[in-house]
Formats: C-alpha cells, structure tokens, sequence
C-alpha cells in the first residue's frame, strides 16, 4: 500500500469514527469492554498494557478501573515524542495524569516499571481489517514497542464496527499483525 493510500484511508476512517454520535460510542464502547474483561478473565491474564483512549478512540477507562479492581496490573504508555518510542508506566490512581502533545493522558510521574512479561497489549487504531492488519496514527510507536520485546504477547485492537475495512490492507514490514480484533459487534481472530 502506497503512503498516500494509507494516509487517505486513516484520513476517511479517522472521520468515520468521528461521526460516530458521542452517545453511540459509550454504549459501543461498554460493549467492546464488556468482551475484552471477559477475555481477560477467561485467560487469567496479570499484566496488560493498555492505551489511554482520548478522542473518539473506543473508551477504555471502565476497562483500567475493573482490572485494577480485580488486582490485574495495568500498564499504560508513556511516549517519548523526540525519538516516536514508547514505554509502560504501571498505572498508579494516585499519579497525576496531564496530556502528552498528542493530547493522550500520561501519567507525570513517568516512572517506568515494566514487567518481566505482557500478557496483553491492547492497541488502538483508526482502520482494521479482518486478517488483523491495522492502521494507525502513522508514528509506529506500538510496532516499535511490540518489536522491542523479546517474546511476543497477545496483541488486541480494539474498534467500532465502522472501523473495520472490508477488504485487506496492505501491510508494510514493520506493521504488526492483531491476534484479535473486538468490535461492538464482532470479535476477529487473527493469525500472525
């Protein structure tokens, strides 16, 4: 896929999302976390690393607080924007949170406390398709953080169903692959 290509199809899902009505996406949203906690339960998962949501991004913070109520640590990124790298930040309720330039919430503290293992990294994205290929905001930092590890974690994006595109996306190299893909009204699996 060429550069241009992949800028117009992030430029027409990114107003896709948009419009999405503020009311629909909580109630998509509750949906879409509804399946990713059960997941995480069914799995017993210990350590997920989870974004931020901001914008119209499909929310997250019921998900950051039912996890960390039932003892599951959680890590959130912290950006570093001179080099477009990332790193996990234990989530701490008592750190003060302020957004980074991208408008995305970090936490201040940016004490970065990784675990010896991910057992989830739970991705956003502006398109998806079924085969899990993803787009993105175009900077790479979650392929650069998943290709830093040296074992690979499951990897879930998660989406509303506007979001999905019904054809394959050409992935680059560099482009890392979704195990999973959950919607408000489906759940994809994927092989990498």
């Amino acid at each position: 896929m060429t550069v241009s290509s992949k800028s117009e199809l992030r430029s027409k899902f990114k107003n896709i999302r948009n419009s999405i009505m503020q009311n629909q996406r909580v109630l998509k949203s509750k949906v879409i976390s509804d399946k990713l906690i059960e997941i995480i339960r069914r799995k017993k998962y210990t350590n997920i690393f989870i974004y931020n949501s901001f914008s119209s991004e499909v929310m997250t913070g019921d998900i950051i607080s039912k996890l960390v109520a039932e003892k599951i640590n959680v890590y959130l990124p912290i950006c570093n924007i001179h080099n477009e790298t990332m790193k996990a930040a234990k989530y701490n309720s008592t750190d003060v949170y302020t957004e980074n330039i991208y408008g995305i919430k970090e936490s201040s503290n940016h004490f970065i406390e990784m675990p010896n293992r991910l057992d989830l990294i739970v991705a956003p994205g502006i398109v998806f398709d079924k085969k899990g290929n993803r787009i993105g905001y175009g900077k790479g930092y979650y392929d650069k953080f998943i290709k830093s590890l040296n074992y690979k974690p499951v990897i879930i994006g998660l989406c509303y169903s506007e979001q999905i595109y019904h054809e394959v996306l050409n992935a680059d190299l560099h482009d890392e692959k979704m195990d999973m893909i959950i919607t408000d009204m489906d759940i994809f699996i994927c092989k990498r």
